[in-house]
């Protein structure tokens, strides 16, 4: 995870806090959508190291056929 997704959904937290205890719900809602923003975005970091790791094996795989 990256830290601007951290500071995203710290930042997201923050401000549902916030809408809540002002009773704003506007701010609420930005807040959430904030943690949303930070929870996708580390979802598609992981699952880009996944493709990393899928092309390497495979390049692996690829060396040891050429040498058999």
């Amino acid at each position: 995870m990256g830290m601007s997704e951290n500071v995203e959904e710290g930042t997201g937290r923050m401000k549902e806090a916030a809408g809540s205890l002002l009773g704003d719900e506007d701010m609420k809602e930005e807040g959430q959508a904030k943690q949303d923003k930070a929870q996708a975005q580390q979802k598609a970091e992981a699952a880009e190291r996944e493709a990393v790791e899928a092309r390497k094996e495979a390049a692996a795989h690829e060396t040891r056929e050429d040498r058999a």
